[in-house]
């Protein structure tokens, strides 16, 4: 019902989306309401995950409503090309649009038409939902839509919103987030009709297909959460986004709590799987090596072993001199990134030509900085593992070079990174991916 444009708030000097109703509808009186009523909803909804509203009214002969300007995209873009995300980026994307559910329903606001495309990101990768024009007020005793009149998008539509009934409530909105979801886990919709009334009527008739046979990659508990949400009858639905968020973190999804409050790790549960995961990261990447380098890598380990180990000159009986305890250093700033003086690392870069550097940061927070970062890059995330000591990001660039981002525990608070693009490395190209990691 309208049309969006980027425009300038001409005070304030900072760019808005600028949302107009469309001339053929404009002196509509009920679409007049409905676009007013958009307005007044979004304005009372301040939340980090739901899009701001600045300003609404009439100029003349048309009426608009200014809002927040997030220029990162939507979800649909993320998945255009049918590949879906790991299951854990899926994860922390619709956690975070729960939240934003839960700011809007908290108003008695339903919003009937969530879609990725109506989740905007942030140029950090955040969600904001976005576009509540098929919001109505539970509150309210007048009725914009009547009773029979189906509105949404078909195939993120709840069956009750499908059948058009009048007392749609949160848990229709609970069941097109799942439909998201399943998108973003497999890249596909869960009803792909050749019309909208073909859509429909698997909404209405047909059994959810199982995300996980489409991507058997997806955990069973992720799976289950998905299918719950998209259950056909509404009472067998989570009741409300909150109950969603503690369901999810009920449930794990491949996440381990580590510790007490609200601190979480991605990955294997424990300390032996935390060892077994990265044991299993370093078997895989030796693996990856051609057989020579294999060998070279082998001597040299041996080299640095021998000076290592070697005694030094006999003391003649003398007792060794006390070493003097070196001072801790200052926490490394991201500003102050710099490369690794570990020796191993040292070998497999002169070898493989991998960049490596250290970061004052965790590598919980370094997994997700790099994640978020390679997807707005416009790179594929073709892996990522992440178990509290370690992780790897697998990803592919648009000219089909493999890059491959390693990260380890490298002392109190900080991060060992390590950057190998293609087979045998590109270090200006590894030097600036850092650059715009640690940005």
């Amino acid at each position: 019902m309208g049309i969006v444009y980027l425009a300038t708030h001409l005070t304030l000097q900072r760019s808005v989306a600028l949302k107009v109703l469309k001339a053929e509808v404009s002196q509509d009186p009920v679409f007049e309401e409905r676009f007013l009523r958009e307005a007044r909803a979004a304005a009372g909804i301040q939340h980090a995950h739901v899009v701001t509203v600045y300003d609404a009214g009439r100029f003349g002969e048309h009426l608009y409503i200014a809002f927040e300007y997030v220029a990162g995209g939507d979800l649909g873009g993320l998945i255009a090309d049918g590949q879906p995300l790991a299951e854990l980026r899926a994860l922390a994307l619709i956690t975070a649009c729960a939240q934003g559910l839960t700011a809007i329903h908290r108003t008695g606001i339903v919003h009937r038409d969530i879609k990725p495309q109506n989740i905007v990101l942030t140029h950090d990768g955040a969600p904001k939902i976005t576009d509540l024009g098929l919001a109505r007020t539970l509150i309210d005793e007048d009725r914009i839509t009547v009773t029979g009149q189906a509105m949404g998008t078909p195939a993120y539509m709840s069956p009750e919103q499908a059948r058009g009934l009048e007392d749609i409530d949160a848990r229709s909105d609970i069941y097109s987030l799942g439909v998201t979801w399943y998108v973003l886990l497999t890249g596909h919709r869960p009803f792909r009709g050749g019309t909208a009334y073909e859509t429909v009527h698997q909404i209405l008739a047909e059994p959810v297909p199982d995300p996980r046979r489409i991507n058997p990659h997806i955990s069973p508990a992720t799976a289950a959460l998905v299918l719950r949400c998209m259950a056909k009858e509404r009472q067998e639905r989570f009741s409300s986004a909150a109950a969603l968020l503690a369901a999810i973190s009920a449930a794990g999804c491949g996440i381990a709590k580590t510790r007490p409050g609200n601190r979480w790790k991605v990955g294997v549960a424990g300390a032996g799987g935390a060892l077994r995961a990265a044991g299993a990261a370093v078997r895989q990447h030796w693996r990856r090596w051609p057989a020579r380098p294999r060998r070279v890598a082998l001597a040299a380990l041996a080299v640095v072993l021998l000076i290592a180990l070697w005694p030094g000159p006999a003391s003649h009986g003398m007792a060794a001199p006390a070493v003097a305890q070196v001072p801790a250093l200052p926490p490394i700033q991201v500003s102050e990134v710099k490369e690794s003086d570990n020796p191993f690392k040292a070998i497999r870069g002169s070898i493989r030509g991998t960049y490596t550097v250290v970061v004052n940061r965790s590598v919980e927070e370094m997994e997700r900085r790099s994640v978020e970062m390679l997807a707005q890059q416009g790179l594929r995330i073709r892996e990522h593992r992440h178990d509290g000591l370690t992780a790897v990001v697998e990803a592919v660039f648009a000219d089909d070079q493999k890059l491959s981002l390693s990260i380890r525990q490298s002392g109190q608070g900080d991060a060992e990174v390590a950057v190998q693009i293609g087979a045998f490395g590109d270090r200006a190209r590894a030097q600036a991916l850092i650059a715009d990691l640690v940005r």
